[in-house]
């Protein structure tokens, strides 16, 4: 009996040994294991982890002893996780596989990809059950910044002011189109999309698409192929067109980016025409010109040779006749001859307006400051007796023909001395501002100054304004200045108020 005892004790000895030696086996297994593991009680208690696992949501196994699940579950993933728990407790399913997110430690969220099952007793009631967890985080960080890019690259496409399309390169059929080309071609896009263009007519030349590939197939992607196409409507537009082969899974596509250009070409031969005709309109006004200064010189020449003798003849009856002429014939035959002399003043001056257009603009950097001490001391030493004071800022320089800025600042601070004349002391400045942001010059007296109501006469060729009529002159100097700052690109206006003087500002285009 005691041998049979022995015999027993023996057994279960070996088979403790193998039971621990299995459990031990169990342990390397489950420590060592890639993926996560742990068995969990039907309360969601951690009953076992091991070491992949505590890796995975940051806690060590002490810690994770004490807590459940659901503590270190994602709020958002928690409804889910339960829902699957029910059905495996109820039997609706055997076994669970999702995705969702634990809570770390620290604090940062892990994605794991969970497999769940339950395990029953021998009498087939719930256990507990077992989780095996891998860690996908790195995965959805990749699969979240491309489903991103995805949507970025989408949104360009569909917003793009330009139309895209994308379709078979063998057939032409469309596999994608964003919003530009649906409303430049009027359809909608699942009108569009499964269909050829030349079904929907797009095309207002089939062969036009053949060209295009044979272009593509012969020198690669084509740039700004101007086409005929049509929209839904049959209205025919003008499309700019690029295309390039791409290549799809395997598969050959046609890239195409278009825009209407049917505004740009109206304006373009619009464009061209009025360039036609300005060209006439040119050759015709050089034609006109040519003939005004032929007429300006005949006319000259006619004009001078009666004022010429004219004048000879009054000279000569003053010298011959002037003693036996009375004082009233004598003053006749002198109004005679200063009348000549006005008049042939007058055909020279209207010869240099007529000039002032003809000829190119030599622009240098001119002195206008200089120029204007220059006028002043030749005006000063004109009429010396009169008390003239002026106010020349320094430094002021401008880019334009010298000759011609020469003869504006002749004519304009000629005026100011001019109708500065009854000042007992006259004040003559010459200076830069500022005027919208853009510089300017003025010229400014303390004369007699106009009324604001006649400026719009100014520079008009002889255009004399009330008040002005006392004083000297033709009337065509301002109009002179004014075509001089108008070939220079720039702008001439005057202020001005009666009895309190005048100003005048002029811009040179820079």
């Amino acid at each position: 009996m005691s041998e049979k005892i022995d015999e027993i004790k023996a057994l279960l000895e070996q088979k403790t040994q193998e039971l621990q030696a299995s459990e031990a086996h169990f342990r390397a297994i489950f420590n060592q294991a890639a993926a996560g593991i742990a068995l969990v009680e039907l309360d969601g208690r951690w009953l076992l982890v091991n070491q992949k696992f505590c890796d995975i949501v940051g806690y060590p196994e002490a810690e994770l002893r004490n807590m459940n699940f659901q503590e270190i579950t994602h709020p958002d993933d928690l409804p889910a996780d339960l829902e699957n728990i029910r059905r495996l407790l109820a039997d609706e399913i055997q076994h669970c596989l999702f995705e969702k997110r634990y809570i770390r430690k620290d604090g940062s969220v892990v994605w794991v990809n969970l497999s769940i099952s339950l395990v029953r007793t021998i009498d087939d009631e719930p256990h507990y059950f077992i989780a095996v967890a891998e860690d996908v985080t790195v995965r959805r960080r990749v699969e979240e910044a491309l489903r991103e890019s995805e949507e970025k690259f989408s949104r360009v496409f569909r917003n793009a002011p330009i139309a895209i399309t994308i379709s078979t390169l063998a057939e032409g059929r469309f596999v994608e189109v964003n919003d530009t080309f649906e409303r430049l071609s009027g359809y909608r896009r699942e009108d569009i999309i499964g269909r050829t263009s030349t079904e929907l007519g797009i095309w207002t030349n089939p062969d036009d698409r053949a060209r295009m590939l044979e272009g593509l197939r012969g020198q690669g992607p084509v740039r700004d192929l101007e086409m005929s196409m049509s929209d839904k409507t049959g209205n025919v537009f003008v499309g700019l067109l690029s295309a390039v082969i791409i290549e799809l899974n395997g598969e050959e596509y046609l890239l195409v980016l278009m825009k209407d250009v049917t505004a740009r070409k109206r304006m373009e031969e619009e464009i061209e025409i009025l360039n036609t005709n300005l060209a006439s309109r040119a050759a015709d006004l050089e034609a006109a010109n040519k003939e005004l200064e032929a007429f300006s010189y005949s006319v000259s020449h006619d004009l001078r040779k009666p004022l010429t003798n004219i004048n000879g003849y009054c000279q000569l009856v003053l010298e011959l006749y002037g003693d036996s002429l009375d004082e009233q014939c004598r003053r006749f035959l002198q109004e005679i001859y200063d009348g000549t002399l006005r008049m042939n003043h007058l055909i020279d001056t209207l010869l240099r307006f007529s000039q002032l257009t003809r000829g190119e603009l030599r622009r240098e950097a001119v002195d206008l400051s200089e120029i204007a001490k220059e006028v002043a001391a030749k005006l000063s030493l004109e009429e010396p007796g009169r008390r003239v004071k002026f106010d020349i800022t320094e430094g002021i320089t401008v880019t334009g023909d010298a000759r011609l800025l020469r003869v504006v600042m002749e004519n304009l601070l000629g005026n100011a001395w001019k109708y500065s004349g009854k000042q007992e002391e006259a004040l003559i400045e010459f200076g830069g501002t500022e005027v919208a942001g853009k510089p300017a010059c003025f010229v400014r007296d303390n004369g007699i100054g106009f009324d604001m109501g006649e400026a719009d006469r100014l520079f008009e060729a002889f255009g004399r304004l009330s008040g002005a009529t006392e004083f000297a002159g033709h009337g065509i100097g301002l109009a002179t200045v004014q075509r001089i700052i108008h070939r220079h690109g720039g702008h001439i206006w005057a202020e001005g108020e009666e009895g309190k003087g005048a100003t005048f500002y002029f811009s040179l285009e820079r």
